[in-house]
C-alpha cells in the first residue's frame, strides 16, 4: 500500500484497517475484525449450529464477518456516485445478486 501511494496509485487495505496509511491513495479497507469472527463462533456454539466439519466454511459480508470501511479522507476526493456504487455493490453481494468465486 505504501508503494502504491508512492506511485500515486489507489489501493485497498485488507484484513485490518489500513486507512491511516495514506489519506490520498487508500480508498478503504476490507476488514475481517476478530470481534465479528468471535461473535459468529460464540453465537454458533450457544445455539448449537457450530459443529466440527472437514468442510471449509466460507463467510463474508452476508454473514457479518467481513465489512468495508471507506477511508473518511476519500469522501471529499471522489465523486459521491462512487460511494453510491460501492454501497449498491455491497447490498447486492449481501443479497446474493453478485457472487464472488473463490479459487
Amino acid at each position: 500500500m505504501e508503494a502504491a501511494a508512492q506511485r500515486g496509485v489507489y489501493s485497498v487495505g485488507s484484513i485490518v484497517d489500513h486507512n491511516a496509511v495514506s489519506e490520498d491513495y487508500v480508498l478503504g479497507s476490507a476488514m475481517l475484525p476478530p470481534s465479528n469472527i468471535l461473535r459468529i463462533m460464540v453465537e454458533g456454539y450457544l445455539d448449537g449450529s457450530l459443529t466440527g466439519s472437514p468442510e471449509v466454511l466460507v463467510l463474508g459480508l452476508k454473514e457479518g464477518i467481513e465489512e468495508f470501511r471507506v477511508n473518511p479522507s476519500m469522501r471529499d476526493k471522489l465523486p459521491a456516485s462512487a460511494f453510491s456504487l460501492l454501497e449498491q455493490a455491497t447490498e447486492d453481494m449481501i443479497a446474493g445478486e453478485i457472487t464472488v468465486t473463490l479459487p
